[in-house]
């Protein structure tokens, strides 16, 4: 097996609430690190950064957009946010549904300033989906309910650094399948805790 990098499943840590009150989460995510140039102590830096970890996640996500509360952007990407993979009429839905909104806000202004009626907005269901750096719980479990094919983006330090927290078991299975064929070591962790500080 692999030394220098391995892959950790482990429970959301409660030290860090990346989710807001509006409902309970109506599955529990776990949390997913990989951890890389791992020296003898078990140090290293965490992120999905080495050419294994990319061959990783190529294989288990296509077409991967992330919605980082403002704008989609093609790819993995480190940074906080929701990435949809695989179905990806529901980000092109998204989209329009985004584009008609700041158009009919734009007119909205104009009209404002010429006394003229509004038309009232429908906020798009994507475009609160994330606040202050909180995912809202209640539009995760609509996610959950339409389109499963999602995972959420956060980053806990000193340990986990760059993590991924998934809602589907499937996910763990293939991760476990890969890194198997791939030499790369993989351990389920009862705690965050139980990570090196980088």
């Amino acid at each position: 097996m692999n030394q220098a990098e391995k892959i950790f499943k482990y429970p959301i840590p409660n030290y860090i609430d990346y989710f807001d009150d509006s409902e309970d989460l109506s599955i529990t995510p776990y949390a997913v690190s990989y951890q890389y140039s791992i020296d003898n102590n078990g140090i290293g830096p965490y992120g999905f950064n080495t050419i294994k970890a990319k061959k990783l996640t190529d294989i288990l996500f296509s077409n991967i957009k992330l919605w980082n509360g403002t704008i989609f952007k093609e790819g993995l990407q480190s940074m906080f946010g929701v990435s949809f993979y695989y179905d990806n009429s529901f980000i092109e839905e998204q989209e329009i549904e985004l584009k008609k909104y700041f158009s009919l806000k734009k007119k909205n202004l104009l009209f404002e300033r010429f006394g003229k009626p509004t038309t009232p907005l429908n906020t798009p269901f994507i475009f609160d989906l994330i606040q202050e750096k909180k995912f809202n719980s209640k539009k995760i479990n609509k996610l959950l309910d339409i389109n499963p094919n999602f995972f959420l983006n956060v980053k806990y330090s000193p340990e986990g650094g760059q993590t991924m927290l998934f809602f589907n078991e499937e996910i763990w299975s293939k991760i476990k399948e890969f890194c198997v064929e791939n030499e790369i070591n993989y351990s389920e962790l009862n705690s965050i805790d139980n990570l090196k500080s980088w």
